[in-house]
C-alpha cells in the first residue's frame, strides 16, 4: 500500500523552524566562547546556555516526547534533564570542531568497525554512509576525513549559518559539501565514481513535500526517501554509523557491516530500504533518548491505525 504523502504541517512547524535558525545565529557567537574556555569551563558554560536556549522549544520536545517514546508524560523531565546535558557536550565539540587537529580528534572521538568501511571501499563503487543525528553525528565525517577517507557531506544552503561553519570545518579536515537541492546528485555521482565516501542524515527533512511517513519505533517519522533513492541509483554499498557519547562524554562511532542494495539482493525499493533504515535508527534512539538532536524539530504522528481507534466516535445527526 502506498505511503500518505505529507499534506500540511503541524502548527509547531514554522516555530521550530524559527528557533532553529535563531539558535544557528546565537550560537555562532558562544561557540567562540567555547573554543577559548578550558574544557570544564566551556562545558559549564555550555550547559547554562543549553537550559537558555531549551526554553522556547519544550512543548515541542514534550509532544515529540509524548508520541515517540511510550513512557510518555512520565520521564519527560528527566528527558530533559539529560538532553541538556547532551546539548551542552554536543555544543562543545561542535564548537570545537573548526579548531580541532586531526590528533585531537583522535583523541576525543573513538571508531568501531573500520574494517567494515574496508570492506565497503574494496568493491570499488563507493560508499554511502548513514546515520541519525544521535551524538555527535559530525565526528563521522570529519575524523573519517582526518583519517584520510575521501569524505563528501549535504549542508542544508537554508542554514547560511551552519554552512558557514560546515566550510570551515571541509577546509580544515580536507571533506567535500554539496547542497541539498542544488548540486547535490551531481556532487554524489562524481565522487562515487572516485572510490569516495558520502555521509547523510536521514531522520530530519527539508523536503517535506516529497517526504513520507514510514514506521520509527511506535510512532511514524516523516522522511526523505531521497538518500535511499541516492543508493539505488548508483548501487552503491551502505554503512550505517551509529553515533553516541559514552558515559565519560567521549564521543563513540560504530560502524555497521555493508549492506548491498539493488537488483539481486532483498533491497530494491526505496521506501523499504528507508524503512530498514528507520528500524536501525530507532534501535540507536531507544538505547540513548535523551542523545536524539532533532526531537524538538522532526514531525511525528502517531500511526494512522491508532488515531482511528483512539478517535471518538462521530455523531451523525438524524434530524
Amino acid at each position: 500500500m502506498t505511503q500518505p504523502r505529507y499534506r500540511s504541517p503541524p502548527r509547531e512547524t514554522t516555530l521550530t523552524r524559527v528557533g532553529l535558525l535563531l539558535g544557528v545565529s546565537l550560537l555562532r557567537a558562544v561557540f567562540w566562547l567555547l573554543r577559548r574556555l578550558p574544557e570544564d569551563r566551556a562545558l559549564a558554560f555550555a550547559h547554562g546556555v543549553s537550559r537558555v536556549l531549551g526554553v522556547p522549544l519544550k512543548a515541542a520536545r514534550r509532544r515529540t516526547q509524548q508520541i515517540v517514546f511510550t513512557d510518555g508524560d512520565t520521564g519527560f523531565e528527566a528527558l530533559e534533564q539529560q538532553h541538556t546535558a547532551y546539548l551542552a557536550r554536543l555544543r562543545l565539540h561542535i564548537a570545537r570542531l573548526p579548531v580541532e587537529s586531526p590528533r585531537t580528534m583522535g583523541e576525543r572521538v573513538s571508531f568501531e568497525g573500520l574494517e567494515h568501511l574496508a570492506a565497503a571501499r574494496d568493491q570499488h563503487r563507493g560508499v554511502l554512509i548513514v546515520s541519525g543525528h544521535v551524538g555527535t553525528w559530525l565526528h563521522v565525517p570529519t575524523a573519517l576525513a582526518g583519517r584520510g577517507f575521501p569524505m563528501l557531506f549535504f549542508v542544508n544552503p537554508h542554514l547560511p549559518g551552519l554552512a558557514g561553519m560546515m566550510d570551515s570545518m571541509a577546509s580544515r579536515y580536507g571533506f567535500s559539501l554539496a547542497h541539498v537541492g542544488a548540486d547535490a546528485h551531481a556532487a554524489a555521482r562524481d565522487h562515487f565514481r572516485s572510490g569516495g565516501l558520502l555521509h547523510v542524515t536521514i531522520d530530519a527533512t527539508v523536503h517535506p513535500e516529497r517526504s513520507v511517513w514510514l514506521r520509527f519505533g511506535q510512532s511514524e517519522l516523516l522522511v526523505d526517501p531521497g538518500p535511499a533513492v541516492l543508493a539505488l541509483r548508483h548501487r552503491v554499498p551502505v554503512v550505517r554509523a551509529s553515533a553516541f557519547h559514552d558515559a565519560a562524554g567521549h564521543s563513540c562511532v560504530r560502524l555497521s557491516p555493508p549492506m548491498l542494495v539493488g537488483p539481486g539482493t532483498t533491497w530494491t525499493r526505496a521506501e523499504p530500504l528507508m524503512q530498514h533504515w528507520l528500524d536501525c535508527l530507532w534501535s540507536d534512539v531507544s538505547a540513548h533518548p535523551a542523545q536524539w538532536w532533532p526531537i524538538a524539530y522532526v514531525q511525528v504522528r502517531r500511526p494512522l491505525a491508532v488515531v482511528a481507534k483512539i478517535a471518538p466516535p462521530t455523531v451523525v445527526s438524524t434530524r
